[in-house]
């Protein structure tokens, strides 16, 4: 313990502790706590780690951030995914692991600074619990988030292990560089940082006015150098701006544009009035204090997306208790005033991870980071009062009545809810797809358009949110917004150079969802109104029908010949016949049974019908024949054989054939389904409506009308000889 003493007992001597067994328990840590970082560096995407990929990789690309970029976010994190491009991690995965490399930086580095400092068993707790939580503010991605956390604890962690706050030289490096990091990765830190100020200033008044008159010179001396030391990484980076000309715009999208349009939606992000935050975190701690929900609502353990909003969480109560815990043992064991510091020091790091901006899970992590040591600290706590006991109870030496039974109760208590905690994170880290390795990460149903109807020297534009389309399908942004979001909307100057960037590019393809709906309020066609009015009257949106061509947009000028490269590679196949009302069955398919389901075909080519099939969730046997044919008594016009083993359970399954003549055009066609091996429970299905809902056909089940139709689509080809 950094003390020889705690709040629950009276001084005792403690054996000095075996390095060796630290520095095991140290890097077991270590160890397992990048596994379980590690394996979920390719899952779930977010829009802020897309925004820091595309910057870093424009930026690699000769782009100058603010000149050439639009952001209103700190440049710290593009440069940072601008330096692992460098050392060839040039692709999501691969920054992904350089970020998972980042952070195991950060916690070596926290090993080698406090390891002969601060208990190595409140580290080796604080770098676990931030591994096996980091599900839950999603603290394995790419976000500015993570970079303020950890550079912030370290600071603190100095103010933490040296009281006097006398730092060596290389101390004030290091916590000039965090200051840094901190600042120049998300703005919003600086209130946290101010607080840790006037702190020092504080403590260095006070030991000022201690000594003689002859040493403050010294001392100022001192202080003043390492003022010089905390701005020269500031204003280098100024320098580096006016340089690259780019100093103005860096003002004006970083700051600027936050204070004029982005707090218009959000609330005052980037102007706090400086006790709101102590406000609402106080707030925060009286709710979880008088209210024991999170304690016995069985919805208080369950981590699943996303029911957290208006849920008591055991996950935030155990932090407050913690954080009360561990402000009460600085009060009694430092002294009132650093307990002050932590209070407000956890306030500020809440800012943008509570109630107070709604932000939530995401921009917490700063808080639930501090929390974690203060678990870790108060379970140290707990452990030397116990061991401290035991031994007492051992030799005799002094009542064991010294410590009244509730406090020990209480100690108990403490710890199996610390289990359950534990308990609660360990879910947390295997629900959702967390911990499994899935690679389900910025994978997008516009990847294989992108790649198909353009090159790598064309531009392409996305909106509102998916700027990691440009670096995942290696295709620079057609303008300097690769992103367009209400804040940037209000601003006619955004508006006015977007259609000018469009105007001089001519992406031929543009991803435009425009109905898609921003924080469940602000919809794309409505707050992007001049764009979508520019983009409808130039470009030619493929299928207002279809769920993904609705949202592909492809120049006037190319825009027949970008359609049929879409159709002659199978990606696009227009739908001419469908239903697709999936909210019945029509029961197993067995030997004997006769499935017939007419549909009218109003396109010339059709080719292709497709079944939505069902096998029960189990794996069935026999063979399936489906005809197609003009009349239920004439010959077929087609025919196919399928193994039933192959079918796959609740998805579409194709069938390809020769594409119909125009004398079949509103002709009914009869789709014959048979299945002469099956038995019961050892069949399949194929899905249905619950009424009659598609009017230009039919569906028989052994010669019976049902008054239903099987869940099915026909696609035509507008490109065939026929049209």
């Amino acid at each position: 313990m950094l003390y020889s003493n705690t709040l629950l007992f009276h001084p005792h001597s403690q054996k000095k502790k075996s390095m060796k067994k630290q520095n095991i328990a140290l890097l077991f840590t270590i160890i397992t706590s990048y596994i379980l970082l590690f394996r979920n560096k390719s899952w779930m995407s977010f829009v802020d780690e897309a925004d820091n990929f595309t910057g870093g990789w424009l930026i690699s690309k000769g782009f100058v951030l603010y000149k050439d970029i639009f952001s209103h976010h700190m440049p710290l994190p593009y440069y940072h995914v601008n330096l692992l491009i460098k050392f060839g991690m040039d692709d999501v995965i691969g920054l992904r692991i350089g970020m998972s490399l980042t952070i195991l930086f950060f916690w070596v580095l926290i090993i080698v600074i406090f390891k002969d400092k601060i208990d190595y068993k409140i580290l080796s707790l604080l770098i676990f619990l931030s591994a096996i939580a980091h599900p839950l503010f999603m603290g394995h991605m790419f976000l500015a988030d993570s970079f303020f956390a950890y550079s912030t604890l370290i600071i603190f962690l100095y103010f933490f292990s040296q009281p006097q706050l006398n730092f060596k030289l290389i101390d004030q490096i290091v916590i000039s560089l965090m200051i840094f990091i901190s600042i120049m990765s998300t703005l919003i830190s600086i209130y946290s940082i101010i607080v840790l100020v006037l702190y020092y200033i504080l403590t260095k008044l006070t030991q000022f006015l201690r000594v003689e008159k002859t040493n403050i010179k010294n001392q100022l001396s001192s202080e003043i150098k390492f003022v010089f030391m905390i701005l020269a990484p500031f204003i280098l980076s100024l320098i580096l701006f006016c340089l690259t000309d780019s100093l103005q715009q860096f003002y004006n999208e970083a700051y600027l544009f936050n204070k004029l349009y982005y707090v218009q939606f959000t609330g005052p992000l980037t102007e706090v009035r400086f006790f709101e935050p102590i406000k609402a975190y106080s707030e925060h701690i009286f709710f979880y204090i008088s209210n024991v929900d999170w304690l016995i609502n069985k919805k208080s353990f369950i981590w699943v997306v996303p029911p957290w909003n208006n849920t008591l969480l055991f996950f935030e109560g155990f932090l407050v208790i913690s954080n009360l815990i561990i402000l009460v043992i600085f009060w009694k064991k430092r002294n009132l005033y650093f307990s002050i510091l932590y209070f407000s020091f956890l306030a500020f790091l809440r800012i943008r991870g509570g109630e107070f901006h709604g932000s939530g899970w995401i921009h917490g992590v700063p808080y639930y980071l501090l929390s974690f040591f203060s678990i870790g600290f108060v379970l140290t706590e707990a452990y030397e009062f116990l061991i401290y006991k035991y031994k007492l109870l051992l030799n005799s030496r002094r009542p064991t009545t010294e410590v009244k039974l509730y406090i020990i109760l209480i100690v108990v208590l403490y710890g199996f809810l610390a289990i359950i905690f534990v308990g609660v994170l360990s879910y947390a880290y295997v629900s959702n797809g967390s911990g499994t390795g899935e690679h389900n990460n910025y994978v997008s149903t516009y990847d294989n358009i992108i790649q198909t109807i353009t090159q790598p020297n064309d531009t392409i534009w996305v909106a509102p949110l998916e700027p990691s389309l440009f670096i995942t399908n290696n295709r620079l942004p057609a303008s300097r917004y690769t992103f367009y979001l209400p804040w940037q909307s209000v601003s006619d100057e955004i508006n006015e150079e977007l259609i000018e960037d469009l105007k001089v590019k001519k992406p031929p393809l543009i991803i435009f969802a425009r109905d898609a709906v921003i924080w469940d309020r602000y919809v794309l066609k409505d707050y992007g109104e001049v764009i979508d009015d520019y983009i409808q009257t130039n470009y030619y949106q493929v299928d207002s029908d279809d769920p993904v061509y609705k949202n592909v947009y492809l120049i006037n000028s190319k825009r027949t010949q970008l359609l049929k490269t879409l159709h002659n590679d199978g990606l696009y196949q227009p739908i001419d016949a469908k239903q697709l009302d999936t909210g019945a069955h029509i029961g197993e398919i067995t030997a004997g049974s006769k499935i017939v389901q007419t549909f009218t075909p109003s396109k010339p080519g059709v080719h292709r019908i497709d079944l939505m099939l069902a096998t029960f969730a189990r794996k069935n046997h026999g063979k399936i024949i489906f005809h197609l044919k003009e009349n239920l008594t004439g010959d077929d016009v087609y025919y196919k054989t399928e193994d039933i083993s192959k079918i796959k359970d609740n998805s579409w399954y194709t069938i390809y054939f020769p594409q119909f003549n125009d004398s079949m055009i509103g002709e009914r066609i009869y789709l014959v389904i048979e299945a002469p091996e099956s038995k019961p429970g050892d069949a399949i299905t194929i899905y249905s409506s619950k009424n009659d809902t598609y009017k230009m056909g039919e569906l028989y089940i052994n010669g019976q009308p049902t008054g239903k139709d099987l869940t099915f689509r026909t696609c035509w080809n507008p490109y065939s000889n026929n049209t």
